[in-house]
């Protein structure tokens, strides 16, 4: 077990803070901004206002409003303002916040990325992932004991619009897909998104009731339960996720996410 974090918790938030990130205004049309999303492969773009943080729409937010979630109540065209799909952070850091307060806001509200301010001015993004690729050297602590070992999946035959439903409205971002036990491959809300957009079928979520088979990414890099966690990591920072499935001999045992990883900061 490593002795010492991998970030000075006592550091102020906003020495972290990124500024290089995907942004878009509030007015910018749902529409372009998946195309953007699709064509940058993001799965998260920041509204920013006459430099105030206005939320996040996210590939997750894509879906709702697609037909997934109650945003699609009373919307018929993707000509809609960026404004209608987006989600306000669940909570936000203040510049002199320390990264302490950081993680623990990560843990208590499960948030991807955390705004930073000073006063209303916003100063950046950190996120979940930013902190957890920190960890670069062995950790002597396995997979295994951070892992998820409670797996919701899904099998190829559950509809792209049953999918998005649960990936939407549920608790879980992304789900393995599996049959009789074995990793056939993981879907994510990006991947059905990408699916609509390439297809020109982005109206048609809620009539889309055919399988996973070609929307799912089949991929997929795995992590072994007796894999150091810092090998895990740098698979992680490589393909740029935060999931990884954790298999033995294709079966899958569990998943690992970054906020599993997080958890070791403690």
């Amino acid at each position: 077990m490593f002795t010492k974090s991998p970030v000075n918790k006592k550091r102020p938030a906003e020495k972290l803070a990124k500024t290089d990130i995907p942004a878009a205004r509030p007015g910018e049309k749902v529409g372009k901004l998946i195309e953007r999303m699709v064509s940058e492969e993001i799965t998260r773009v920041h509204l920013i206002d006459n430099a105030s943080f206005r939320g996040f729409v996210t590939d997750r937010d894509v879906l709702d409003i697609l037909g997934a979630g109650p945003k699609s109540k009373g919307v018929r065209t993707l000509n809609v303002h960026a404004s209608r799909a987006a989600s306000s952070a669940d909570a936000e850091l203040k510049q002199n916040d320390t990264m302490e307060k950081a993680i623990e806001l990560f843990r208590k509200w499960d948030s991807e990325a955390l705004p930073v301010r000073r006063g209303k001015r916003f100063l950046g993004i950190i996120s979940r992932k930013d902190l957890v690729n920190r960890i670069k050297e062995p950790t002597r602590i396995k997979v295994g004991d951070v892992m998820s070992d409670r797996v919701f999946s899904v099998s190829e035959d559950w509809s792209v619009f049953d999918t998005a439903r649960v990936l939407c409205n549920g608790a879980f971002r992304r789900a393995p897909v599996t049959s009789k036990g074995i990793l056939m491959g993981v879907i994510t809300p990006y991947d059905i998104v990408s699916h609509l957009s390439k297809t020109g079928k982005l109206g048609s979520l809620k009539r889309h009731k055919t399988g996973l088979s070609e929307v799912m990414n089949r991929d997929v890099v795995t992590v072994r339960p007796e894999s150091d966690l810092a090998d895990a990591v740098e698979l992680m920072r490589s393909r740029n996720i935060s999931f990884l499935p954790v298999t033995e001999d294709r079966e899958l045992v569990g998943v690992l996410t970054d906020a599993d990883v997080l958890e070791i900061f403690r």
